[in-house]
């Protein structure tokens, strides 16, 4: 996220019309305001872009002319950072007061600390996962950019001044070479290492970089006389934006190759702007997107909080209408912020003195420090709620630990690393347990219901992967099909496994998320489940070749909502909200698959089904005398086991003693 900077005497509207393009197209992205909306995050790699390019440009000159410091360099970037910074800290930590419940205010705790020292996108590469934090509601997700940006401007000095003291001749060569390094690492890492690479400073300096290379080009530019060049510049760039909204593919590698769609695009537009091109400096300098440009930080700062804490509050209330409302109350608090806070700290008529500053800067750290710990230590202070809220919320981490032995990792065999053994101790497992995140959620039931039937069980899980040979997950870079490829392998030389469980939720299907590996077309159960089918019969057809008894686990009918938060809002509203689905819809929902079961009844030895536990009323059960079946909206909480050990209990053929 860049901050408004002018380096020269002359003002440049086009780039504040180019940051407010960029920050449109995030809020539009995060919003979800229109379709295909969701290749809006390219408008942080334009920010990058003018960031570098506007700080190179202040560094260089600074030195050029023998007044450059660290100290009122670094100063420079409290004044213009800080005061905004704190005001969208204060906004969050005021509605996460109001909205989120003790577990979730801890976490926020932790988020605002790492915010505010500018170490928010280590903080969010480590816990953002499947199993860990949700991107979607972190309250300060979006500060990982912020935290790129501060740390590039505290080691980028230091290199400059190197560079320019001790490499002055190759300064602008040296500096082109290292960015070229921190690309080369970004495309190396995208698709091995892509919470890296899509977090950190190696892999995003590069950006940061380009920006900074536009200095030394536009200071051999002069207005005027090469208006064939500019406008080429100009069509050249709108190209390849358009070409980054469009070319982007859910399994496309970020940042990588693909980021050189829309930061070459910034950095064409502030070329051709530097050279003068009129159309496009028309363009970009239209009057409401210069408007909308000042205010970008701010905007960029407080909309991801206006964004995910009415998401949380209203739940499935919080349709396009909310978003839209939300969007432009974002566009208004910038505004206030920009005018009342952000302009006067920078033009110094507020907070007038360095001294004043860091000291108010220090007094906002400690109050920072000091917030952290107190919601530590009150455990994130429950007596806002009453105690039946406080129990009710804290259902959200019932789950069974992440147990990362048993989930599949790329390279690692399945008899040599993963896969863990659940059930009675000290005997060779004879069960297969094999499925997705929903058999890692089933695992405490499974295991009590192996220990209790005096059974031994191999189990292994891979999130999102239905455990299907012939398939691969959309933007999972091949980990899937890898998974149920290390599986069959096992199974096909292990004469001990007679018998295999399959747990899935299947609804990557109905998702479209789900590629044939034979024809490489995404599988459409919805109009043509012909393709599930002939895999899903392969699959049973293999099983039963290998003399392996087959058992189906259904999926789970799930709720309408998250059902401890949803609960523990009722309890602090009075209400009452329908959470039940219905069993009609889980049918048709899932009409694909039992379509398929039912043609495959001769391959399939047992099934278990949750719907005939729970959904005896016409609406399926989301909780059992106060206690949440589900984490979330799908996901077996660990303490609701008696039940799912009901369903196991109950399978639709009898185990016959096995």
């Amino acid at each position: 996220m860049s901050i408004p900077v002018n380096h020269s005497s002359k003002y440049r509207a086009d780039i504040d019309g180019l940051r407010a393009i960029a920050v449109l197209l995030v809020l539009v992205f995060h919003f979800r305001l229109v379709p295909g909306g969701d290749v809006g995050f390219i408008g942080v790699d334009i920010f990058f872009v003018i960031s570098g390019y506007l700080i190179t440009g202040i560094l260089f000159s600074d030195l050029e002319q023998g007044r450059f410091t660290f100290s009122e360099f670094y100063v420079r970037r409290i004044r213009r950072l800080a005061p905004a910074f704190f005001v969208m800290l204060i906004l969050a930590v005021g509605l996460g007061a109001w909205i989120l419940f003790p577990a979730d205010f801890r976490e926020l705790s932790r988020q605002v600390l790492s915010a505010q020292f500018y170490v928010s996108n280590f903080y969010y590469w480590k816990n953002v996962s499947y199993f860990g934090l949700s991107a979607q509601s972190a309250p300060l997700l979006h500060t990982w950019s912020l935290a790129v940006e501060e740390q590039f401007y505290l080691l980028y000095p230091v290199l400059i001044y190197i560079l320019h003291r001790f490499f002055r001749k190759f300064f602008w060569w040296a500096l082109a070479g290292i960015g070229l390094l921190s690309l080369a690492l970004s495309i190396g890492l995208s698709a091995v290492k892509p919470g890296f690479s899509f977090y950190l400073l190696p892999t995003r300096a590069w950006e940061l970089i380009l920006g900074g290379l536009i200095v030394p080009l536009q200071a051999r530019m002069s207005s005027g006389g090469k208006v064939r060049v500019d406008v080429a510049v100009a069509v050249a760039s709108v190209a390849l934006l358009v070409g980054a909204l469009f070319l982007h593919k859910p399994d496309t590698a970020l940042p990588g190759y693909f980021a050189l769609l829309p930061t070459m695009a910034a950095a064409g537009f502030i070329v051709a702007g530097a050279w003068g091109d009129r159309r496009l400096n028309v363009g970009l300098s239209f009057a409401p997107l210069v408007a909308v440009g000042r205010i970008s930080y701010p905007l960029y700062l407080v909309h991801w909080p206006l964004h995910v804490f009415p998401a949380i509050l209203l739940g499935q209330a919080y349709g396009w209408a909310s978003r839209f409302a939300f969007f432009l109350l974002s566009i208004a608090l910038a505004t206030v912020v920009w005018r009342y806070v952000e302009e006067p700290v920078r033009n110094k008529r507020v907070v007038p003195t360095n001294r004043t500053l860091l000291g108010a800067y220090a007094a906002g750290l400690l109050v920072t420090v000091s917030f952290c710990a107190m919601t530590a230590f009150s455990n994130g202070f429950p007596q806002r709620f009453s105690p039946e809220a406080v129990r009710l919320a804290e259902f959200a981490d019932d789950k069974v630990p992440p147990l990362t032995e048993c989930q599949f990792e790329l390279g690692v065999r399945f008899d040599g690393g993963f896969g863990c053994v659940i059930g009675a101790a000290g005997q060779e497992p004879t069960w297969l347990i094999v499925g997705d995140s929903h058999a890692w959620a089933a695992h405490e039931a499974l295991d009590r219901w192996f220990k209790l039937s005096g059974a031994t069980a191999k189990f292994a899980f891979r999130h999102s992967c239905p455990p299907l040979q012939g398939i691969s997950l959309l933007a999972d870079k091949g980990v899937c099909a890898a998974f149920n490829d290390e599986i069959r392998s096992y199974l096909g030389h292990s004469g001990s496994i007679k018998h295999v469980m399959l747990i899935s939720t299947w609804r990557q299907f109905i998702e479209g998320r789900i590629v044939d590996r034979e024809t490489g077309h995404v599988l459409d159960v919805a109009n043509d489940s012909t393709a599930f089918k002939k895999i899903f019969h392969q699959n049973l057809v293999w099983l039963q070749e290998h003399e392996k008894i087959s058992h189906l686990w259904e999926p789970v009918p799930g709720a309408l909502a998250s059902v401890p938060e949803a609960l523990a809002r009722d309890n602090v509203r009075g209400m009452y909200s329908e959470l039940r689905p219905l069993l009609a819809a889980y049918q048709s929902d899932y009409r694909f698959l039992f379509e398929a079961i039912k043609s495959e009844a001769e391959l399939i030895n047992f099934r278990y089904s949750p719907s005939k536990v729970l959904c005896a009323s016409g609406r399926c059960d989301v909780d059992i005398e106060g206690i949440p079946l589900y984490f979330d909206n799908a996901h077996i909480s660990k303490s609701s086991w008696p039940i799912w050990l009901q369903v196991l209990r109950s399978p639709t053929q009898p185990l016959n003693g096995e």
